[in-house]
């Protein structure tokens, strides 16, 4: 039986592992090319603070997806997605704890998490991944 001290370390390793760019960081998404979904709820959206309803909104953000990937889109968890790509299909069944929430992939590596707080730190999210 392991000590606790080597569980921590274990746990380091695996966390590093799925975020260290093999594969597609763990998410079952590998078309090749810079993609962006954001899942909001869209009843919800005047709940949403002001950076995050930038996110979703704002001309300087769709500028810079438009720019930068191959595809993007912005979705309603509800977004009946039966006749979209596979892989957007796939982008839409990642677990998710809350939304809204952004997943970014490149065909080799990925993230899936909260929606940051602000255009700036989504772009920096999603520049990880160009």
């Amino acid at each position: 039986m392991p000590k606790p001290g080597w569980l921590d370390l274990i746990a380091l390793i695996l966390l590093a592992v799925v975020f260290s760019g093999g594969g597609s960081g763990g998410l079952p998404v590998s078309e090749p090319g810079l993609h962006v979904l954001i899942i909001e709820e869209t009843e919800s959206r005047n709940e949403l603070k002001p950076g995050q309803l930038a996110i979703i909104s704002s001309v300087p953000m769709m500028r810079y997806l438009d720019e930068n990937c191959v595809g993007w889109r912005v979705w309603d968890v509800d977004t009946d997605v039966a006749r979209e790509a596979d892989y957007w299909q796939d982008a839409m069944e990642i677990e998710r704890s809350s939304v809204p929430w952004l997943v970014v992939w490149n065909g080799y590596r990925g993230a899936s998490g909260k929606l940051p707080a602000t255009v700036e730190a989504t772009i920096a999210v999603v520049e990880k991944y160009k």
